[in-house]
């Protein structure tokens, strides 16, 4: 998925927080305000569990931190819980999606586009790193201690997953259990195809809670502004396919 074109049109809106739609439509994907973001996340973390689950590792939402004997210094009541928890040849470990904007409006006039702005799109994957060194220096010491293991999965709302999600879906490729009958080529091309097949489905409904955000925010802010129905040019976002790793 690649920004589109500017759409003067959405520069005359704005968003039912009070911020006004920059050309591009940025705001609609890291405002901080409604339930879009969540529900995005919690489609995410429902196909990572689901992934994990499909070779036949048990795994666990929501934990709380504290009953896995991991206390981080957050006082922030959501990061004292992860998303996912499983046991990886006896080794515990724990799963937090995160989801990056690489180019947020500039100049940023809101709280919720914190500290960064266009420029971050311009070094390839700047964002992804940023959003992964968040999740590590949120939990990683604390989460070391107790000999966990944390694994951000995270990635741009562009399509790019980070390197960590990349070494999970192949060493999930190698929990499977292919047929005793298989020869060792059509191992190797069995677990290949599941990987493709599992990046196909993350980067689909990755672009489906990207579009859900768009389309949910900007009609809310059209009812904020007293407008019939959201103006915003469908072709706002546009599609690239499933994301691939280098």
């Amino acid at each position: 998925m690649s920004p589109a074109v500017q759409h003067p049109s959405l520069a005359s809106d704005f968003c039912s927080c009070g911020t006004q739609l920059d050309p591009y439509g940025d705001h609609l994907l890291c405002c901080g305000t409604g339930n879009e973001r969540i529900w995005r996340h919690d489609l995410l973390c429902k196909e990572w569990r689901r992934i994990i689950r499909s070779v036949r590792i048990a795994v666990d939402r929501e934990v709380n931190l504290a009953r896995l004997g991991v206390y981080p210094t957050t006082t922030d009541s959501d990061g004292k819980r992860i998303d996912l928890y499983w046991v990886e040849e006896e080794k515990g470990m724990l799963g937090d999606v995160t989801i990056a904007h690489p180019t947020r409006p500039d100049p940023f006039t809101n709280r919720y586009h914190a500290a960064t702005n266009r420029q971050n799109g311009a070094e390839d994957g700047k964002a992804l790193r940023n959003a992964a060194d968040r999740k590590h220096s949120k939990y990683g010491t604390e989460a070391r201690a107790s000999n966990f293991t944390i694994i951000p999965l995270s990635a741009e709302s562009y399509g790019r997953w980070g390197d960590e999600a990349a070494a999970l879906l192949n060493r999930m490729a190698r929990h499977m259990r292919p047929s005793v009958h298989m020869e060792e080529g059509d191992v190797e091309f069995f677990r290949e195809t599941a990987v493709e097949r599992w990046w196909a489905r993350l980067s689909v409904l990755l672009q489906k809670g990207n579009a859900h955000m768009v389309r949910s925010r900007a009609w809310r802010g059209s009812r904020w502004n007293g407008q019939e129905r959201a103006v915003f040019a469908e072709g706002l976002l546009l599609e690239r396919g499933p994301f691939h790793p280098r």
